[in-house]
């Protein structure tokens, strides 16, 4: 099984959010059931079913289906605690938690995912509401829509069929993997293009837009992006203490030199 990065993931949910979609249930409607006008979902039907089709769900406009069972994508059809079970570094604390992560609500009936700087994707007829939608969440898992809280999330975790990387945003500095290919196609970059920074100017689901001053602008998928890391550079007070640390040993090693001088004198 291939993981799904926490970026596509991300991407795949807030592109369901956009389709005009509603809350289903239960089987078939929970999973992604297409019924000529809306897209539906229930809380873990939505996440399980993006699991199962490596996302393609989203794209579903075919009459009267749904997303197939495929255990082999990394997630049984679990219950809201069975997926709770099934991650990784299950935590209460919400201070640090990964974009991408899955969460599970108090009363043990509802889920969702975090998507990163404090908002949250979920499937709910919560506040009034029936569908997919952003909501947000506080340090402490309180849950709010439009400032008006509704209970809060208890867990986190790290679903299994997600690899959780750092996320890349728009005006983030970064690099293209070594072998990576102009986007939607098989071409490759010139070599002396991978490994120079570039500035991301656009994402567009899977489709970044970056750019360098003097190369241009590049289109790749954000799978094939690593967020860039400047070359550390020394302080001053680092550089200080080791030219005094040489010093200091040039000092020792001069007195050895004229010690040994003087006792071949008087010998």
């Amino acid at each position: 099984m291939v993981k799904q990065t926490n970026s596509f993931f991300i991407q795949i949910l807030q592109k369901a959010r956009e389709r005009s979609n509603g809350y289903g249930t239960p089987w078939p409607y929970n999973v992604g059931f297409y019924d000529g006008q809306k897209i539906t979902w229930d809380c873990i039907g939505l996440i399980k079913s993006i699991c199962w089709t490596r996302g393609k769900i989203v794209d579903n406009y075919d009459v009267g289906t749904c997303a197939a069972y495929d255990p082999t994508q990394g997630l049984d059809d679990l219950t809201e605690k069975g997926i709770l079970d099934a991650c990784s570094d299950v935590s209460s604390n919400f201070k640090n938690i990964e974009a991408g992560e899955y969460l599970y609500f108090e009363d043990g009936g509802h889920a969702g995912v975090y998507i990163g700087e404090g908002h949250v994707i979920e499937c709910t007829l919560g506040w009034g509401l029936n569908g997919v939608i952003q909501s947000d969440i506080d340090n402490a898992g309180r849950s709010f829509y439009k400032g008006v809280q509704r209970g809060r999330w208890v867990k986190h975790g790290k679903l299994p069929f997600v690899d959780y990387k750092q996320l890349i945003k728009v005006g983030d500095i970064v690099t293209i993997n070594p072998g990576a290919c102009v986007y939607g196609s098989n071409i490759k970059f010139a070599p002396f293009i991978y490994g120079i920074p570039h500035t991301v100017k656009q994402i567009d689901g899977m489709r970044a837009v970056v750019s360098n001053d003097t190369y241009g602008v590049e289109a790749v998928s954000v799978d094939d992006l690593t967020l860039y890391e400047a070359p550390k550079e020394e302080s001053k007070d680092n550089i200080i203490e080791a030219i005094i640390a040489l010093l200091d040993k040039a000092k020792e090693l001069l007195k050895g030199l004229l010690s040994n001088g003087k006792k071949e004198e008087r010998a």
